[in-house]
């Protein structure tokens, strides 16, 4: 019974509200110095900062009770604001969204790139399989934890994080005891150069085009395959290719086979290709590069530790956290295959952006943009909403708010952020109710002084 009344007390109120202030002026410095998915690691997403939020609602309903506040109005509001406040924050927290959605002009699309990063692993042993996905923020100060038991059948692996690398550098290099790998520069229109390596039997989907090294096609969809035969790599596709020769300039259309040369490129479907490395006997070394901080294109590496009852490999999944999506990676160990990736995931939304036009607009007599605007189509069940997205003009609809964030390189295409936060009306109410609270009490207390 003491402790009853020593947790629903005000000292206990004030003990928390100290606690959750400094907690949050700490990961501001955190997020400074060491990033925002450090901060959101340690504090912001963690189960603790969690628990409190929960024990400061605890508390203001106990006291609400235990004092009977109902026969003080002012301070009666004053609490029940802080609890809408905070339970506002649990429904974001569980139910809201946040994201990015990437159009080129004259396309639509319902995927979104998540804010937040996963951990995902599909382990597949014969014709069984199972997927853990969690949602995982990596701290730059360590305490990073991942450790899970899989069973499938009569066998079973363990996969532990062991290690994390902020900044890592890929090479292959000759093995005798090695596989065939492969080096790919390859971009969509409007976008950079990403590096990919690929082992045998990889697979990547850049755009509408599936990469394909060592593998065999699917029937359905359009793909560029690359494999090997001894030391010499070949290329096919089932749609037609551009074959560029960067150093004469020479294009060639082709369909099926041909041979895969260093110096070309191969254009397909809005994609290009740069082949940079190609041996039939190498593998693929991780290498840990020392920067006092991370580039915008720098990777980091989650070093996973998997182990059967038989043998242990290691497994290295790269990205950047926060609104990256992440290369798969995939192993073989005993009987066993596991694809594994770090980074955000894709969200369908239940509807389809579709991008008419995109605009920018510059200052007379320069090449600064003063303005750009993206001219979108909301396609919903035969439903066209039309609208343009521009700074401070967000796109609202069924509860999702759309802004103007970036756009490509070639000007032909958009980047939209969006988010669907069912936290925040209850959030606004809250503090609407805490300033009226505050600003009648205070008029109380100056009547009563005069």
């Amino acid at each position: 019974m003491n402790l009853f009344k020593i947790f629903f007390s005000l000292k206990i109120t004030l003990i928390l509200f100290i606690i959750l202030s400094v907690s949050m002026g700490l990961a501001t410095f955190i997020e400074n110095d060491f990033g925002t998915e450090t901060a959101l690691s340690l504090v912001y997403k963690a189960k603790w900062f969690e628990i409190l939020l929960f024990l400061l609602i605890l508390n203001l309903s106990g006291i609400i009770l235990i004092k009977k506040m109902w026969k003080k109005p002012s301070l009666l509001m004053i609490h029940i604001s802080f609890i809408i406040i905070f339970v506002g924050g649990f429904i974001t927290r569980y139910f809201g969204y946040e994201g990015t959605v990437h159009i080129r002009e004259g396309e639509k699309t319902s995927a979104t790139l998540s804010y937040d990063p996963y951990l995902r692993f599909l382990i597949k042993n014969g014709d069984k399989y199972k997927v853990i996905e969690e949602k995982f923020y990596v701290s730059a100060l360590g305490g990073n934890s991942f450790k899970k038991e899989v069973h499938l059948g009569n066998n079973y692996l363990k996969i532990e994080l062991i290690d994390f690398i902020p900044v890592v550098k890929r090479e292959i290099v000759s093995d005798r005891k090695g596989h065939p790998v492969i080096k790919l520069k390859i971009k969509e229109k409007g976008s950079d150069y990403t590096d990919y390596f690929l082992k045998n039997g990889d697979y990547i989907r850049v755009g509408k085009i599936t990469v394909l090294f060592n593998r065999e096609p699917k029937k359905e969809g359009y793909y560029f395959r690359i494999f090997n035969r001894g030391d010499k790599f070949y290329a096919e596709s089932n749609i037609p290719y551009i074959e560029l020769n960067q150093n004469s300039g020479k294009k060639i259309t082709k369909k099926g086979l041909s041979e895969l040369k260093k110096g070309y490129l191969y254009g397909i479907g809005g994609v290009v290709l740069k082949p940079e490395v190609f041996i039939s006997k190498g593998t693929i070394r991780f290498l840990k590069v020392e920067k006092p901080i991370r580039e915008e294109k720098d990777l980091s590496a989650l070093v996973f530790k998997i182990k059967t009852g038989r043998n242990e490999k290691k497994m290295y999944l790269l990205g950047r956290g926060i609104s990256f999506k992440g290369f798969d990676e995939r192993i073989n160990i005993d009987t066993f295959e596991i694809i594994g990736s770090w980074g955000s995931k894709t969200v369908f939304l239940p509807f389809e952006i579709y991008l008419k036009d995109f605009i920018i607009e510059r200052y007379p007599g320069s090449d600064k943009v003063s303005s750009y605007k993206s001219e979108v189509v909301i396609l919903d069940n035969g439903n066209e909403v039309p609208y343009t997205i521009y700074m401070n003009n967000p796109l609202t609809y069924k509860g999702y708010k759309f802004f103007q964030s970036s756009y490509d390189k070639d000007e032909k295409g958009t980047v939209l952020s969006v988010n669907k936060d069912l936290g925040v009306i209850p959030t606004y109410l809250g503090y609407g109710i805490l300033f009226l609270s505050l600003g009648i009490y205070i008029i109380k207390k100056i009547r009563v002084a005069f």
